[in-house]
């Protein structure tokens, strides 16, 4: 029971560094990029990440008038955390930019996870052989921002529009996503 005090309490000290560091850097990009702490307090719950690390670029959108917080909070969010989750998967590094500031928009970055996932991932129980997924389809060119694939039989066409926002979608599958 004592060991699980002493852990909770590290635990709790952790999250206040994390906080006082938060502060911080919320009171430097306020003076860096002349906004208010009120307006960075806005655009802080579209930042998925616990050391707030695309705040910076999330600045830039919103002073190019391309977001609008917190309107647009909780979308922002789940795109900057799939983004989160695939930037250092060695076939989205391969082929595309793992660099938040690379991307103009955050269009430009829904395309680019759409494009990847539609092709490399969250395909459970499929076979991926050099450039031929499950003997159903060929990857014929897969640079950012376009993937070209050939499809090889009927079922590659339900591969590669699985996790797709195409209206080539089953109503089914649109249903259970």
């Amino acid at each position: 029971m004592k060991d699980k005090s002493i852990i909770e309490m590290g635990q709790l000290y952790e999250k206040m560094l994390i906080i006082e560091d938060l502060n911080d850097k919320i009171n430097t990009i306020a003076s860096k990029f002349n906004i208010s702490i009120e307006k960075i307090n806005d655009l802080l719950p579209a930042d998925p990440t616990e050391n707030k690390q695309y705040i910076n670029w999330l600045i830039g959108q919103l002073k190019k008038n391309l977001l609008r917080f917190p309107e647009d909070n909780q979308d922002i969010n789940s795109t900057l955390a799939e983004f989160e989750k695939y930037k250092n998967n060695p076939l989205f590094k391969n082929n595309y930019k793992n660099d938040i500031n690379q991307y103009k928009n955050i269009q430009d970055l829904r395309m680019v996870l759409n494009n990847f996932k539609c092709v490399n991932v969250e395909r459970k129980g499929i076979q991926i052989s050099g450039n031929i997924i499950n003997n159903d389809l060929k990857i014929i060119y897969n640079k950012n921002p376009y993937t070209i694939i050939q499809l090889l039989t009927p079922k590659g066409s339900a591969i590669a529009c699985k996790n797709s926002e195409w209206c080539v979608r089953h109503e089914k599958q649109q249903k259970n996503n």
